[in-house]
C-alpha cells in the first residue's frame, strides 16, 4: 500500500506497525525526513507522477485528508486506476460539507469539502466499486459550525498563521483533550468496524475497489 501525501508518516507508521506493508509517498522533503525518523522503512520523496509505477502493481492507495488539496480530483483518481492491482483498494478520508468551510480551509489551501454523493461521483462505476462510505466525527459538526464557520461567514475570522498547515496534522496529541477525543471516537470506530454507515459528520471515509476487467 502507498500512503499518498502522507505528511510526516503518522498513518503510514501505524499501518506498518499492524503488519500492512505501507510506503510513505510525500513530496515535501520536511515530511519525508520526519517519516524516516519515525522508522518507516519505505519513504519516497516525490510526486506520484514522477514515480512511474508499473501498471497493476499497487495493492492499495491511501489518501488521508489529501484529495481536498487536489484541484482536479476526479482526474487524480482516474490516474490511480491503472496502477492498482485488480481488486486493489483506494482508502479516502476528507472533510465534509461546504457549509462547514472556515478560515482553516482557506489557509490549508483546500479546494472543497465533500458530501457523500460528491465523493462517490469521483469514481467511474465502470472502473471502481464503492465498498463502504460513511461520515464520521459526528460530535465535531456543531462545534466547527459555531466556532469556525459562523465567525468566518461574518468576517470575524480570517486565515492567519495560526491556521498554518502542519506536516504533523495526523499525529496523535497527548493530554486530557486527547483522552476525551479518543473516548468520543471509540464509538465511531466500533461502528466502522461493523461497517455501519453514519448519515452525517464533519469528515467522510470511503473504501473503493478496482473492478477486475
Amino acid at each position: 500500500m502507498i500512503d499518498l501525501g502522507g505528511g510526516s508518516g503518522f498513518v503510514a507508521k501505524g499501518l506498518n506497525d499492524i503488519g500492512i506493508n505501507t510506503y510513505l509517498l510525500e513530496p515535501n522533503p520536511k515530511g519525508a525526513r520526519k517519516g524516516v525518523k519515525r522508522g518507516i522503512p519505505q519513504v519516497i520523496c516525490a510526486r506520484l507522477e514522477d514515480c512511474h509505477f508499473e501498471a497493476n502493481s499497487i495493492g492499495g492507495f491511501g489518501l488521508f485528508d489529501v484529495i481536498e488539496h487536489i484541484k482536479n480530483d476526479k482526474q487524480y483518481i482516474d490516474q490511480l486506476h491503472p496502477l492498482l492491482m485488480p481488486g486493489g483498494h483506494i482508502y479516502i478520508t476528507t472533510p465534509a460539507y461546504s457549509w462547514l468551510w472556515s478560515a482553516e480551509d482557506d489557509y490549508a489551501q483546500h479546494f472543497r469539502r465533500y458530501t457523500r454523493p460528491a465523493l462517490c461521483d469521483l469514481f467511474d462505476p465502470n472502473k471502481f466499486e464503492i465498498e463502504y462510505v460513511t461520515y464520521f466525527f459526528q460530535w465535531l459538526v456543531i462545534p466547527i459550525f459555531l466556532i469556525r464557520s459562523i465567525p468566518y461567514r461574518l468576517g470575524l475570522a480570517k486565515a492567519t498563521p495560526d491556521f498554518a498547515p502542519n506536516i504533523d496534522h495526523h499525529a496523535r496529541q497527548e493530554g486530557e483533550s486527547s483522552t476525551l477525543f479518543e473516548r468520543l471516537l471509540s464509538y465511531e470506530i466500533k461502528s466502522i468496524e461493523n461497517k455501519k454507515q453514519t448519515r452525517w459528520g464533519a469528515s467522510l471515509l470511503m473504501i473503493a475497489k478496482k473492478k477486475a476487467l
